[in-house]
């Protein structure tokens, strides 16, 4: 009897809204609105199954636990689209400074032209790095394009073929 009365106290600690999401920065980091509608719905169910009783409370306590999993990824997606846009258009980024000096060694006089191309080309990299963009994403980028343009160009072929 104890042993149950144990667990349905650790029960209603997990349970406890108050303990659970107390500090705003982290709600915010987990998603903001999308997470506090998960995060209400799995704390009204566990209130009610905290009224209702103990077995019901275990299955409750994996809901609000599926959920608050689902409300973590969608805030990583959420932090990382902030850090992105953060380093992307905050001018005094790391970044976006290596950019600027990469950016004066293109247009300078003085230097070789196999320095402007180094430059060039680092300069491609970072903002790839900056962006989270693969290099994969950059080739499938460009193939689909090719392929766009090839479409129209057969196309256009096809309808001067009739033409004639």
């Amino acid at each position: 009897m104890a042993t149950k009365e144990k667990k349905r106290k650790n029960l209603l600690k997990i349970l406890d809204p108050a303990t659970k999401w107390r500090n705003p920065v982290e709600h915010a980091k987990m998603g903001g609105k999308i997470g506090t509608s998960i995060i209400k719905k799995g704390l009204s169910t566990a209130n009610k199954a905290r009224k209702a009783g103990w077995n019901k409370g275990k299955k409750v306590v994996s809901d609000v636990n599926k959920q608050s999993k689902k409300v973590l990824e969608e805030g990583k997606k959420t932090l990382s689209k902030v850090n992105t846009a953060t380093k992307k258009y905050n001018p005094a980024s790391d970044a976006n400074k290596k950019i600027r000096e990469k950016e004066k060694i293109i247009k300078s006089k003085d230097s070789t032209r196999g320095e402007k191309a180094k430059a060039k080309s680092q300069k491609s990299a970072t903002i790839r790095k900056r962006d989270n963009i693969k290099i994969g994403d950059l080739q499938a980028k460009r193939k689909q394009e090719m392929r766009d343009r090839a479409r129209r160009r057969h196309k256009a072929w096809k309808e001067a073929r009739k033409k004639k």
